[in-house]
């Protein structure tokens, strides 16, 4: 089996921003397709409201609206963080396709697994500003109605035309445009966070926009963190089938041709790289293929370790709840389903702090 190599000599890691373009290329055409500039006649941007929370947090709500040849379309997002921050802050960003707040759910319902999914109090007791991105309403994660949003204004057009993911992501970043203009927000340490979809979702948003710090995908799958060759479970045929939207047209090509694309999932690490990145797996999500999702973690670790980072400490596939930690890229793999859990975050936290110096 060839696989695609993320560099070739040590000339193209000495002039890594033309390797870097010449793959980050390859993924717009092939897969999630290409995210364009839109100009707008105006954007605003509404502090929709306030809420102070017992214990000491605070819960602000924005609305992004984007203003083109008088059509308009919006998204939300939620802040959650300690009372009385004082200096610039660290975030972590969620990018929330699945029309439910996680915040809202906490604070309302209290449902177990959504405050696993997103744990804002958790991320908040840590330091961080946690921020929920609603990136559903600008473009619905659903193949009928997906262009019912900003594609509205700026359609795909062409077999590279953009995806929901790429609109997510771009959704994602801004967001982001509007945080780095916000006191509270250290816009030198950004963290993006995603969870299945939007753990695919997240590895492109951080491909995509450099001013993001680190990435952490939790069971990303078939166009997220697991190599395309060889995978078993959520396959290019599967993915395109049950979720056509999620990719560009020209993706659909590759269906049992895996070997023919000029890219694999590797090369969308290395475009990451050399910021802090961690990946998680579940033990028992077949769909998302965990082997596969390691394999990338290896293959790049080499590329970090090229750049003066530390790479993955070990490159043997571990067994469940054993972390593989000390590296610049991390990995572990939870023991159960499909899903981010407190476990996960238990590991991804201190990492975070550590690569970004937060006592």
């Amino acid at each position: 089996m060839t696989v695609p190599k993320i560099y070739n000599n040590q000339s193209e890691i000495n002039h890594w921003g033309i390797r870097r373009q010449e793959i980050f290329r390859l993924f717009e055409d092939y897969e999630y397709g290409k995210i364009p500039d839109i100009k707008f006649d105006d954007v605003r941007l509404f502090h929709n409201g306030h809420l102070e929370i017992k214990d000491g947090y605070i819960l602000d709500t924005f609305g992004l609206v984007f203003f083109k040849d008088k059509k308009y379309y919006g998204l939300q997002y939620e802040m959650f963080y300690k009372e009385g921050l004082k200096n610039a802050s660290p975030s972590i960003l969620q990018i929330n396709p699945f029309s439910i707040s996680p915040i809202g759910y906490m604070l309302q319902i209290n449902q177990k697994n959504m405050s696993e999914i997103f744990p804002v109090k958790m991320i908040a007791d840590s330091g961080f500003i946690a921020v929920n991105c609603c990136v559903d309403k600008i473009c619905p994660d659903d193949e009928n109605t997906y262009k019912y949003g900003i594609m509205q204004i700026e359609p795909a057009k062409g077999p590279a035309g953009w995806s929901a993911i790429s609109v997510w992501a771009w959704a994602t970043s801004r967001i982001i445009d509007q945080l780095v203009e916000n006191p509270l927000f250290d816009s030198s340490r950004i963290t993006v966070y995603g969870c299945s979809r939007a753990g695919k979702t997240a590895l492109w948003c951080g491909a995509s926009d450099l001013r993001i710090k680190a990435v952490y995908a939790a069971v990303s799958g078939c166009c997220g963190a697991a190599m395309h060759r060889g995978k078993t479970g959520e396959t290019i045929e599967k993915i395109t089938s049950a979720f056509p939207h999620w990719s560009c047209e020209k993706f659909k090509e590759f269906i049992n041709k895996e070997e023919e694309l000029p890219m694999d999932q590797h090369m969308l690490l290395s475009l990451i790289a050399p910021r802090p990145l961690y990946i998680s797996s579940a033990s028992l999500d077949s769909w998302s293929h965990p082997e596969k999702e390691f394999e990338s973690c290896v293959r790049v670790s080499v590329l970090y370790e090229a750049m003066g980072k530390a790479g993955l400490s070990s490159k043997q596939f571990p067994v469940p709840d054993s972390p593989i930690k000390g590296g610049d890229i991390q990995y572990h793999l939870r023991a159960g389903e499909h899903g981010c859990r407190i476990y996960d975050w238990e590991q991804v936290i201190p990492f975070l702090k550590r690569e970004l110096s937060i006592n």
